[in-house]
């Protein structure tokens, strides 16, 4: 547990809920349950930590950089927050999405597929 706080707190989400999942787990099999709680109030609020650095990100041109993580994967993080976001403020209509985006809707629909984004289950 104190492990993912500390992962928390230099930002590196990933590593941190890996950790709490971990406590999670073996506090689970040892029935503590004041431990289970303390547990799931830090994934909470890293939840939060992670809506606040994309909410930030937003601020600061919609790109920052994800330590721990390759470039692939951080502009696949990027592409996929853009697409929501389109998806979101067009209705979940791929087709305005695709305009509003200018990308052709069967690049936009490959792109979706390949990021695993489907258009009802987007925020």
């Amino acid at each position: 547990l104190n492990l993912g706080v500390v992962y928390a707190e230099l930002g590196n989400f990933e590593a941190a809920e890996r950790c709490y999942l971990k406590s999670l787990e073996i506090k689970k099999e040892l029935s503590d349950e004041p431990g289970i709680k303390d547990i799931e109030k830090n994934m909470k609020m890293l939840e939060i930590r992670k809506q606040i650095k994309i909410e930030l990100a937003n601020k600061n041109g919609g790109f920052i950089f994800e330590e721990g993580k390759s470039y692939n994967e951080m502009i696949a993080n990027f592409d996929k927050h853009v697409i929501e976001e389109a998806l979101n403020r067009a209705e979940f209509n791929v087709s305005k999405a695709a305009q509003k985006l200018d990308l052709p809707t069967s690049t936009l629909r490959s792109k979706m597929e390949t990021l695993g984004i489907k258009p009802n289950k987007t925020k």
